[in-house]
């Protein structure tokens, strides 16, 4: 996982989930984080609600393709 500077001193940065399988499936879903193409290419960018929110996303795809 890659560790983004924050913002402040006093802010946890919420780190990327990639774990290197950087591969996209046929719709555009990373097989590796499960991240979409723009929230890859966007991660830098987002706030950390923003981040805990596609993290969220994420878990909630998980349980319900792979429960």
């Amino acid at each position: 996982m890659m560790v983004d500077k924050p913002n402040s001193a006093l802010e946890v940065v919420v780190e990327s989930p990639c774990v290197s399988v950087c591969t996209l499936d046929v719709d555009d879903i990373c097989t590796g984080c499960f991240r979409t193409r723009r929230e890859i290419s966007q991660w830098r960018d987002y706030s950390n609600e923003q981040r805990e929110k596609v993290l969220l996303r994420i878990q909630q795809d998980v349980d319900k393709n792979y429960s």
